[in-house]
This record gives C-alpha cells, sequence and structure tokens, in this order.
C-alpha cells in the first residue's frame, strides 16, 4: 500500500505537470490492470473527474462519449486503443493528452506520454506540485461529483451518469454492513472496471479496507487464474457463473 500511494501520488503530480485542473475530465479506456486503478486514484486526487470507457468500444462511440464528456485527457491501455484515438483526435477540439499505459508504437497526431513518463515527471515535480496538489484535494467536498459513468446505449446514444464521492462512501458502508468482508480477503477483478459494479466492489470497497486485488488475464484464463490466486470474493453476474458450471 506504501507503493500504491507513491504511484498515485506521483500520477496525481505529473497529472499537475501537464496542466490538469479541478473539474477536468480525465477518461480511461483500457482492460483491468492495477494501473487503471492508479490512474483512477491520481485523477480522483486532483479534483479532476473520472470517465471510464469499454475498450470494446469501437471509435465512433469512443468520440461520442469523449465530446459529451468534454475529456482534455484519455488514458488508454495499447497501441490498438491509441489507434482510435489517432483516427478521431482531429474532431476533439478539447484533447490535451493521451497517456498510453504501454510504450506507442509510433508518432501519433495528438501529445502522447506514456504511464510512467507521467509518474518520472510527477515524481520530479512533486515538491514544487505538492502544494497545488494538497489545494487540490483540499479542496474536495462529499457533494462534488467525481465520476461520469456513460450508459451502454442499446437504444439511443450513450447517457453519462455523474457520481459523488458520497454516493461511493454511503455504497461501500451500505456493503460492508450488510456482508462481512475483512482486510485479509483477496478480490479477483475480472468484471469491466467501466462498469461501476466492478469499480465500486471490485475496486474502491477493498481499497477501503485494505485488502488485496488481483487482476484476471481475461475471460479465457478466468478459471486457471482462480485455482492461482485462491481469491476470497469473486465479483461476477449470472452468466459468468453459468459457463464456469458448464465447463
Amino acid at each position: 500500500y506504501k507503493e500504491l500511494k507513491e504511484k498515485i501520488l506521483y500520477f496525481a503530480s505529473g497529472l499537475i505537470s501537464i496542466g490538469i485542473n479541478k473539474g477536468d475530465k480525465a477518461a480511461i479506456i483500457s482492460e483491468n490492470r492495477p494501473e487503471w486503478a492508479i490512474a483512477d486514484y491520481g485523477i480522483i486526487h486532483t479534483g479532476a473527474l473520472t470517465v471510464p470507457i469499454y475498450p470494446s468500444l469501437p471509435q465512433n462511440q469512443i468520440e461520442y462519449i469523449l465530446k459529451t464528456s468534454g475529456a482534455k485527457y484519455v488514458i488508454v491501455s495499447d497501441r490498438k486503443q491509441c489507434k482510435k484515438i489517432n483516427n478521431i483526435c482531429r474532431k476533439l477540439d478539447l484533447l490535451k493528452y493521451v497517456i498510453s499505459l504501454s510504450e506507442p508504437e509510433k508518432e501519433y497526431a495528438f501529445g502522447i506520454k506514456t504511464f510512467n513518463d507521467i509518474i518520472e515527471e510527477g515524481k520530479k515535480d512533486y515538491i514544487n506540485n505538492k502544494k497545488r496538489l494538497d489545494e487540490l484535494s483540499e479542496q474536495i467536498d462529499f457533494d462534488d461529483v467525481f465520476t461520469i459513468i456513460f450508459t451502454s446505449g442499446t437504444t439511443d446514444n450513450p447517457k453519462g451518469v455523474e457520481l459523488t464521492h458520497g454516493n461511493v462512501l454511503s455504497n461501500i458502508e451500505a456493503t460492508l454492513n450488510a456482508v462481512e468482508i475483512t482486510r485479509e480477503y483477496l478480490f479477483l477483478s475480472f468484471l469491466p472496471l467501466a462498469h461501476i459494479l466492478e469499480r465500486m466492489v471490485g475496486q474502491f470497497l477493498p481499497l477501503y479496507l485494505g485488502a488485496s486485488i488481483a487482476y484476471a488475464e481475461n475471460l479465457s484464463t478466468l478459471k486457471q487464474n482462480i485455482i492461482e490466486v485462491r481469491p476470497t470474493i469473486i465479483l461476477s453476474v449470472p452468466r459468468i457463473f453459468e459457463k464456469m458450471h458448464e465447463a
């Protein structure tokens, strides 16, 4: 947790170095991985808002969400997602930076930094940025919006749903009142973090408790990952359990 805290603070500091401010929107387009949580908490720590986007979405839907939310920063997992942003970036007037969790393949038509670039820049500038970072985090209020989550949009364009810090805390408290969970538990994360169920119960809840999170490689390796890490809790939906039973 000490390492996690340092990376979150350095990432937040790095975001300040590239110009993020309270109320700005930063999108995350990535599969589940530790960097997802670090980026999410880093964004929130600056008073900015996270806009999670499913990496499986086609670029036209990603374009719509980025435009509608007004995202200035986009965090992507890999070259495939970089390519999507490259194809639509000229239509995104507010876009300032793309941050890639992996090494970019080539030069793109937008400013791009890697996740490690932001961490290193934030570490280097941390002493200078700490006062500003403290000011931004102290301004965060219980009723402030911290994320905009877009619905699937099966019948129309996706709709953005705003959630506050208070929403998350009340849900965590309600869950802990209903279910006995301790910091000794190990969670296995595999449902998309772009969905509030996984993000709430599979990320915020265990980190609130000081518990541990393992990240499944993908759905096809889920059975093997369960055997390997032996999680205490698996958050899922009925269809996944049915498939596991059938297997």
